[in-house]
């Protein structure tokens, strides 16, 4: 897959234009706070597809995370983790 960088922990990927967002950018964009073993967890046990390809951006982020993080179709989380209320 191939990814095209939108901004910092959003991608769309060039080959379907699905996009994809990290969990802190989600969290960033709808204020809604992700453990991200869970949702990591939960798009494994659901056979949602996710990529370990969302490189950190900050040296402190980094030193904890690693280079990379996880991203998610943006429509799952949004379907997933938002109710009718945050999605308007």
């Amino acid at each position: 897959m191939n990814f095209h960088r939108k901004d910092n922990g959003y991608y769309i990927d060039i080959e379907t234009g699905i996009e994809y967002q990290s969990t802190w950018r989600f969290h960033k964009d709808y204020k809604v706070s992700l453990n991200d073993m869970s949702v990591l967890n939960m798009a494994r046990n659901n056979r949602i597809p996710h990529h370990k390809q969302c490189r950190i951006e900050f040296e402190a982020a980094r030193k904890i995370y690693g280079d990379f993080v996880y991203m998610y179709p943006l429509e799952w989380l949004k379907g997933t983790f938002l109710t009718n209320d945050d999605n308007q």
